[in-house]
């Protein structure tokens, strides 16, 4: 994104990755940054909207630090399973986790991320209490569903993912 920034600027763009808490140190630094328009922040729900309102403490206010500009995509959510997980569908992952909840636990990027959110929001919709195992990022937590430390997880999807796939 950086080099087609800089074509389309006309001039160098930086990318500066900073990762932790879910996007908020990232989010901090930019908005803690002079408001020049030149420091710019591709944001996720996770740090403008998720963890604020989930009570994460930010050391910024979304609304009053941080001016938004433009929508640059979406990213769907998957959940994947390890092949030890006998449920085929989600539906199936919900009924076996009401006779039996302990038995599953599920993976994300970090809590207060987009991710932890989703599940906490199954969790309440479907009446049911799996446990959160929130990682320092995305690919810690898929290489652990992946190798059968954590019976499944959610993660984005890019538009290549199909929601019939399993991990394998």
């Amino acid at each position: 994104m950086g080099l087609r920034l800089s074509e389309v600027f006309g001039q160098p763009v930086v990318v500066e990755n900073r990762a932790g808490a879910s996007g908020a140190i990232g989010a901090a630094a930019v908005a803690s940054s002079a408001p020049d328009g030149y420091t710019l922040l591709l944001a996720s729900p996770a740090e403008v909207v998720v963890g604020p309102v989930s009570g994460q403490k930010v050391p910024y206010d979304t609304a009053r630090d941080l001016t938004p500009i433009t929508l640059v995509g979406e990213t769907p959510l998957a959940i994947f399973a390890h092949p030890s997980v006998a449920a085929k569908d989600l539906a199936e992952l919900i009924a076996d986790a009401k006779k039996d909840a302990s038995k599953y636990s599920y993976a994300t990027p970090g809590g207060g991320s987009t991710m932890h959110f989703a599940g906490e929001s199954l969790n309440a919709l479907a009446g049911i209490s799996i446990l959160h195992v929130p990682y320092k990022g995305a690919a810690p937590a898929v290489t652990d569903v992946l190798g059968g430390q954590v019976p499944w997880g959610s993660s984005a999807c890019r538009p290549s993912c199909s929601p019939r796939r399993r991990a394998s």
